[in-house]
């Protein structure tokens, strides 16, 4: 079994930013093509954001099957079931 954790890269700029994220809520989004792959990579961020001092909100947003939700942009597909809840999820959207 292959261990899950944080890239490398991404654990790095997290504590580049850490400074001037302590003590602010941060959100997750993740996406993925299976179905639990987000869910996975969201909660091991969640756990990586807790040390340097950031507040990770209680929910997530993870796209699951993720070649159906974007499109060939990156940005929501408008005809999607997830569009409305990315919307109520992120603010000012």
């Amino acid at each position: 079994m292959v261990p899950i954790s944080v890239p490398a890269v991404l654990k790095n700029a997290l504590d580049f930013l850490a400074t001037g994220a302590f003590g602010r809520p941060v959100s997750i989004q993740s996406y993925s093509d299976p179905s639990p792959g987000g869910n996975i990579a969201g909660n091991e961020l969640r756990l990586t954001m807790y040390e340097p001092g950031m507040l990770p909100l209680p929910r997530s947003l993870p796209f699951a099957h993720a070649e159906r939700v974007l499109d060939a942009d990156g940005g929501l597909a408008e005809q999607s079931d997830w569009a409305a809840k990315a919307a109520a999820f992120v603010p000012g959207r």
